[in-house]
């Protein structure tokens, strides 16, 4: 079970369009819970493309996903970034 920050500590006030996309984004991935999702795979689903930045700018998203799911940098207890190829949730 997930240990998340309590609803009325969520800071809604701070989520910008970008990070609202890759929460939905969060939603497919534990959909394919356990399975790696290479970044242009999720660069293509998010954006439609992929350019020389998207990865980078992908990274720098859901680095703050993670802040605001109350991870600590270095956490890797619910998004699991498998280095150099995309990003998977873990199995329940």
């Amino acid at each position: 079970m997930l240990n998340l920050l309590p609803v009325e500590q969520f800071q809604t006030d701070t989520l910008t369009p970008m990070i609202f996309v890759l929460g939905v984004f969060l939603v497919y991935l534990s959909q394919h819970s356990g399975k790696v999702l290479t970044y242009a795979a999720i660069i293509c689903s998010i954006w439609g493309s992929c350019d020389d930045g998207s990865v980078k700018k992908l990274q720098v998203n859901m680095a703050n996903i993670r802040k605001k799911l109350g991870c600590k940098p270095g956490d890797n207890r619910y998004i699991i970034n498998e280095l150099g190829v995309g990003y998977r949730i873990q199995d329940a």
